[in-house]
Parts: structure tokens; sequence; C-alpha cells
């Protein structure tokens, strides 16, 4: 059987435990939000080339972003790209939309994917590709 005092020891010791696991993890969430706030977001436009290569490869179609914007207005920052558009084979553009507005959900950035987001389209433009054969191409 155990004595008060081991037990109060026990206790004791997963309490300072717990409290320490909570303040680490508190201080990992803060420096996340202060990079993202201040290093991330002033700094997005840099980040474009990479963003145009992994959404070529995400969806297997050359895509082109005009300008990239973040706005950091509360605890996720909200994101523009202005002339969006993907490219047909001969480099011409397919689809392009004038802006495109999305915000990231914290339960995005939690499950570390990007699953929950909402987005505003503006009004698109497809543009016909002109074929000698006259034929109309998809795209994938």
């Amino acid at each position: 059987m155990l004595k008060l005092s081991t037990l109060a020891r026990v206790c004791s010791t997963a309490l300072r435990f717990a409290a320490w696991v909570l303040l680490v993890s508190g201080f990992v969430l803060g420096m996340a939000w202060t990079a993202l706030h201040f290093w991330i977001v002033p700094r997005i436009e840099d980040f474009r080339p990479k963003f145009e290569n992994l959404a070529t490869k995400a969806i297997g179609v050359p895509v082109h972003m005009g300008k990239l914007l973040a706005v950091s207005t509360g605890w996720m920052p909200t994101f523009e790209i202005h002339d969006l558009s993907l490219m047909d084979p001969e480099g011409r553009p397919a689809l392009t939309l004038p802006k495109v507005i999305f915000a990231i959900s914290v339960r995005s950035v939690l499950s570390m994917g990007v699953d929950s987001w909402s987005s505003t389209l503006r009004p698109w433009t497809f543009v016909e590709p002109k074929m000698v054969t006259g034929e109309l191409r998809v795209l994938p």
C-alpha cells in the first residue's frame, strides 16, 4: 500500500510534468504563429515560384500566378492570388482566374493538411484553344 507522502510525491511530479508540457506547447505554438505572421506573410511573394511548382505538380498542368498577397488580420492570414492561369500544352492560358482569395483553417494547420479552406473566386475566363483541326481540347 502506498503511503500518503509517496502518493503526494507522485501527484506533484505528474502535475509538474503536465505544466511543463503545457508551457512547451504554448511556446511552440507562439513561435509558429510569430514565424507565420512576421516571417512568411511579409515575404509571401518570395515563395510564389515554389507555390507555382507545387501547384503544377499537384494538378499536372502548368500554373502561373501573377501576384501573391497575404493579409494578416487575425490568427490566420488571408491569401490572395491575382491572375492565376492554368496553361495549355502550348504555354497559352487555358483558364484564367483574375482573383482567388483563400484562408487556411486552424483545423487544417493542426492536421498538417489543407483539407478545410475557404475560397472566393471572382469571375473567371476560359480561353478556348484555337486548333487547326477545329477540335476542343479539355484540360485533364
